[in-house]
C-alpha cells in the first residue's frame, strides 16, 4: 500500500513544512498573492514545479515547501491535499525531469583574484534546485539555489529561474584555467533526475 504525507491537519503538516517565518527571525512575511492563494488556509502546487508547493495563511500569503524526495504535490487529493506519488499527480507545468540550463558569461577580477556574476538559467523555471559552480578543472567556485528573477513573489511568468553567486575572494587557481570557463551543475540530489550541466565564458574585467 503506498504511503502518503496527509498535509491536511496542522498536527501532520507540522514535522513535513520548514517553519514558517516568525517575527523573532527578523524575516518579513511574503506579501498577499492572491494569484497563487485562492482562499485563506489553502494549499496549491506550484505551477512550474510539481514538487513545491504553497501554503497559504489567512491573509492570503503564500509560503513555498517542498515534498520529500520522489514525490510531487497533489492539490486534488481527497481527503486533502497530499504529497503523493508522481503517477497519482497531475502537475500544472513540465514534469522535474525536463529542464535545460544555460550558463551565463561571468567576470574575472584579477586584483580580488575573484569570479563575479556566475549564473545559471532554467528555461522551465524549476525553483529551489540546487546548482554548484565549478572551475573547468572541477574546482568548485561555490553553490547557489534557482529562483524566480527578482524572488518567487514577483510579478512576471514563471517560465524561467536563475541561480547566481560570485566566488570568494584570492582564488588559488590560476588565472589561466579560470579563464577557460565554468560549469554549472546540479547539486546533490538533483543531478539524479537532471544529469544536464552548462558551460560558461570568462572574461577579464
Amino acid at each position: 500500500m503506498k504511503i502518503r504525507y496527509v498535509l491536511a491537519s496542522l498536527a501532520v503538516v507540522a514535522p513535513l513544512l520548514a517553519a514558517v517565518p516568525t517575527a523573532a527571525q527578523a524575516v518579513p512575511p511574503p506579501p498577499a498573492n492572491r494569484d497563487i492563494c485562492k482562499r485563506p488556509g489553502g494549499y496549491y502546487q506550484h505551477k512550474q514545479d510539481g514538487r513545491y508547493f504553497y501554503q497559504c495563511d489567512n491573509a492570503y500569503r503564500p509560503y513555498r515547501h517542498r515534498c520529500p524526495d520522489g514525490m510531487l504535490f497533489n492539490e486534488e487529493a481527497r481527503p486533502g491535499p497530499v504529497c503523493d506519488w508522481p503517477d497519482q499527480v497531475y502537475t500544472h507545468g513540465p514534469r522535474p525531469a525536463v529542464t535545460a540550463l544555460r550558463a551565463e558569461p561571468a567576470l574575472y577580477d584579477p586584483d580580488k583574484r575573484q569570479l563575479i556574476g556566475l549564473t545559471a538559467v532554467m528555461k522551465q523555471g524549476l525553483i529551489g534546485e540546487k546548482i554548484t559552480f565549478t572551475t573547468m578543472t572541477d574546482v568548485v567556485l561555490c553553490t547557489a539555489t534557482t529562483d524566480k528573477p527578482g524572488g518567487v513573489n514577483a510579478s512576471g511568468p514563471d517560465t524561467i529561474s536563475t541561480a547566481s553567486c560570485n566566488s570568494k575572494t584570492g582564488l588559488t587557481v590560476p588565472a589561466a584555467t579560470l579563464l577557460r570557463g565554468y560549469k554549472a551543475v546540479y547539486a546533490e540530489d538533483s543531478a539524479t533526475a537532471h544529469p544536464d550541466q552548462a558551460t560558461g565564458s570568462i572574461k577579464r574585467r
